[in-house]
C-alpha cells in the first residue's frame, strides 16, 4: 500500500521509498527511510500533512505517491 492510500492518524512503517533521485534524496533529508514510522495527519486534494519522527511536514502527491508503506 502507498502513503495516498493511508488512513488518517494511523502509525505505519516505511516499506520502501521510489521515484526519481530528487524525490528520493529529498525524503531521506526529512528522515524518511525503509522502517521510519510515518503518519498522515490531514489529507486535501493535493497535499498531505505527515509526520516522521515526531516533526509535521507539508508533501505533494508527488512525494505521497513516492512512499510504500507496510500493512
Amino acid at each position: 500500500m502507498y502513503l495516498s492510500g493511508a488512513t488518517e492518524k494511523v502509525n505505519y512503517r516505511v516499506k520502501a521509498v521510489s521515484g526519481n533521485d530528487d524525490i528520493r534524496a529529498f525524503l531521506s533529508t526529512l528522515g524518511c527511510y525503509e522502517n521510519t514510522e510515518i503518519v498522515v495527519l490531514k489529507k486535501t486534494r493535493s497535499n498531505y500533512i505527515i509526520g516522521i519522527n515526531g516533526v509535521r511536514y507539508g508533501v505533494d502527491m508527488d512525494i505521497v505517491s513516492a512512499i510504500e508503506l507496510c500493512e
